[in-house]
């Protein structure tokens, strides 16, 4: 799955119009609560016209498929961990499943693991239980 996306973020696509990128970007991240304006926001500060007419996200697409084989290629070290962890997915994620999350929560050494509703894009689909499980996470009492 991984180098499928490098190989896609390879390619470059670009997209007609805003619209045309927002609808590929609720349907490439199964995002099915996110807010139509907070796509409109996300579009406004990162998608760009390019010299064909086309519009494309505004980094740079050869790191991000770099990334990906990175993440497809290197071994977990998830001992190593030292430090408290939160470990947000999203009930309808297809990249970290509820197996995935338990087996990397068995390797932490202090994991806690929680779910929100939604597609894998935690931060748009869940953005308010996303906000209030990491704002609780981070001013608990024993994290002081």
């Amino acid at each position: 799955m991984l180098h499928a996306a490098a190989v896609t973020e390879r390619a470059g696509r670009g997209y007609p119009g805003v619209d045309a990128a927002i609808e590929a970007r609720r349907a490439d991240a199964g995002l099915v609560h996110t807010p139509r304006v907070l796509l409109e926001e996300e579009m406004a500060e990162h998608l760009v016209a390019d010299e064909d007419g086309r519009f494309r996200f505004r980094y740079s697409r050869e790191a991000a498929a770099r990334a990906f084989e990175e993440l497809a290629a290197a071994p977990a070290r998830l001992k190593e961990v030292v430090c408290p962890t939160l470990l947000v997915r999203a009930k309808l994620s297809d990249l970290l499943t509820e197996e995935a999350a338990e087996r990397a929560a068995a390797e932490l050494r202090r994991c806690r693991v929680e779910t929100v509703p939604g597609s894998h894009v935690v931060l748009w689909d869940a953005l308010a239980e996303t906000s209030a499980l990491v704002r609780d996470f981070v001013t608990e009492p024993s994290r002081a």
